[in-house]
């Protein structure tokens, strides 16, 4: 019994060795803005799915000015594009919803109406190297964010 037990937790514990618990960052610096940056973090939200918790950041540098926690990615979803929409506001979307990032009020609020506006700027997504960043409308053209049903 008790040898029972130890092969029990030899599995557990090996189990949850094997659950990603890195987080990736990318981000982008607004320009004509000092130190300004607009981060999208992914957590693993499974341990063998492509599921992920996001969270989007306003940051000063290393200071955190404001946050808010990104629908729960179950699928595989995360690209969130991101649109200029005025001097110091942006717009990020994804396949689930939109917020509005404002770098002179220094606030993240959420965009109830889904609203497609403004220039854009570039997509928090996965390269063709696999690695999560920030790549820029110069690097790739815009792509969609909608799921599509099949």
């Amino acid at each position: 019994m008790q040898g029972r037990s130890i092969c029990i937790l030899l599995v557990i514990a090996a189990a949850g060795a094997c659950y990603p618990s890195q987080i990736d960052r990318a981000s982008y610096r607004v320009p004509q803005q000092v130190n300004a940056v607009i981060v999208i973090e992914r957590r693993p939200g499974h341990a063998f799915f492509a599921e992920y918790n996001r969270r989007v950041e306003l940051n000063l540098e290393t200071r955190k000015l404001a946050q808010a926690d990104l629908y729960f990615d179950s699928g595989g979803y995360s690209r969130v594009n991101l649109y200029r929409i005025s001097d110091s506001a942006f717009l990020i979307r994804d396949c689930f919803e939109s917020f509005v990032v404002d770098t002179a009020r220094q606030t993240i609020e959420r965009d109830d109406t889904r609203r497609k506006e403004g220039a854009f700027v570039g997509s928090f997504d996965v390269d063709s190297s696999g690695a999560w960043r920030f790549i820029s409308a110069r690097e790739r053209a815009e792509l969609p964010t909608e799921l599509k049903g099949g």
